[in-house]
């Protein structure tokens, strides 16, 4: 993704002094007793952060050398970007909260923090360094009492024009948004149903053949 730095971090950069850096990471995944989507924020700071974000002001948990982010693999064009970050945990209440929460492909973006090295004030508003969604995100156990492994791993932004649109949506879907939408009440069996069209029968099983008909007793039939 192409990088615009601000004047302040470009002189920050040109400075001879040392730098300090911290990594943002901010990611949103559904709770699984209410369905809603929830945020959270970890940096690898020591502290509890506010930080503004486009605007926006956001919580960023200190998670300190606890949270490990991969190198972020620069480039230009569509290919697609693969980052992991882990996150130790040893508090069994931090562990419960995390499983809480299903983050399968919930968007996720990465923030890079530049703080002046004399006064510890951040230099300028955090860069995003990387957009994307969660692929995975295991929970590697501990020992009792002992560490667990939170890993997550994401996709770019790029992932996204891999992505295909649901060739069928179910009824009760379509009606947990409309109760009076009927559009898709037959779509479980529309495949399997028989469908008179003229004088054949298409889709579905085959029909059986017709009974022959009774025996013509009239005065001059051939049968009686």
């Amino acid at each position: 993704m192409t990088q615009t730095l601000s004047t302040a971090e470009n002189t920050y950069n040109e400075s001879r002094d040392g730098q300090v850096r911290h990594v943002l990471i901010w990611m949103t995944a559904k709770n699984r007793t209410t369905g809603a989507a929830e945020s959270t924020g970890f940096w690898t700071g020591k502290y509890d952060l506010n930080f503004v974000i486009d605007g926006v002001t956001r919580l960023y948990i200190g998670a300190g050398a606890a949270l490990s982010v991969d190198d972020i693999p620069g480039g230009v064009g569509m290919d697609i970007r693969y980052v992991s970050a882990r996150l130790a945990v040893v508090a069994p209440e931090v562990k419960e909260a995390i499983l809480e929460y299903d983050p399968s492909l919930g968007p996720v973006e990465i923030h890079s923090a530049a703080f002046d090295l004399a006064t510890g004030n951040l230099v300028a508003e955090p860069r995003r360094v990387f957009s994307g969604r969660i692929n995975e995100s295991p929970l590697e156990e501990g020992a009792e009492g002992g560490e667990s492994l939170f890993e997550v791993r994401m996709a770019s932004s790029a992932r996204n024009l891999t992505l295909t649109t649901p060739l069928f949506k179910t009824d009760a879907e379509m009606r947990r948004r409309n109760a009076s939408d009927r559009f898709r009440e037959h779509v479980s069996t529309a495949g399997i149903r028989t469908v008179p069209w003229g004088e054949d029968e298409i889709r579905g099983e085959v029909a059986p053949p017709p009974p022959p008909p009774p025996p013509d007793t009239t005065n001059g039939g051939n049968r009686r």
